[in-house]
């Protein structure tokens, strides 16, 4: 699949120290689009339009990791914010909720609701490790974020949480249970697999947020 690239874009991708960087950054480069690293909020390029917010690890060190370098009070100042999307990855998705069954911390509190523990069972192994296929969500008007997005292709994994279910549920995943796996309001949105890692599908959804 081709991916037509992009050079007028301004994203800015947050290294807080728990992040799979280099995958995300690999991926922006592929895209051919133009954004910048930052280790701290001070870093940031006020003109930018577009966060990045990728995250490995557990719920209470991304929390932790976000408040030592700076970057917690960053996101939770709505003025910084303001006419700025922002994309969660993985475990940076989840901490863009209130919380998670996971640990003790608050999340960044910018989605509603509570992380939940994948229940174990049956085939259903702890973590949901690998490929799984999408679903969009049937009840929601085709998002931008999916157009042109092969849901019949699998995408990857690597979780023991899950969203919470939304009202902004985009598309779901049937892993024991159907949950939520992309969740998006129009300024943030939560994406529990690794786009930078599924290949073209991936590719084409990351692109898809570089120009909505």
């Amino acid at each position: 699949m081709n991916i037509p690239a992009l050079t007028m874009d301004k994203i800015q991708i947050i290294d807080y120290g728990q992040c799979n960087k280099g995958s995300v950054i690999s991926a922006f480069k592929r895209l051919g689009t133009l954004f910048e690293v930052s280790h701290h909020p001070k870093e940031i390029n006020e003109q930018i339009d577009k966060i990045i917010l990728p995250g490995v690890s557990s719920f209470d060190t991304c929390v932790h990791a976000l408040k030592k370098t700076g970057f917690w009070d960053y996101l939770k100042n709505p003025e910084k914010l303001e006419n700025k999307k922002i994309l969660g990855i993985c475990a940076g998705a989840q901490i863009l909720f209130e919380g998670s069954e996971e640990g003790n911390e608050e999340g960044l509190g910018l989605l509603e609701g509570l992380v939940k523990k994948i229940k174990p069972g049956g085939n259903i192994k702890i973590p949901h490790l690998g490929w799984n296929r999408m679903e969009a969500n049937p009840s929601h008007p085709k998002p931008n974020l999916l157009t042109h997005v092969n849901l019949e292709k699998r995408f990857y994994f690597s979780h023991s949480y899950h969203f919470p279910k939304s009202d902004h549920s985009l598309a779901f995943v049937d892993y024991g249970c159907q949950f939520p796996v992309i969740i998006s309001n129009e300024s943030v949105t939560a994406i529990q697999f690794h786009p930078e890692k599924s290949y073209s599908q991936g590719l084409q959804l990351l692109k898809n947020f570089c120009t909505i």
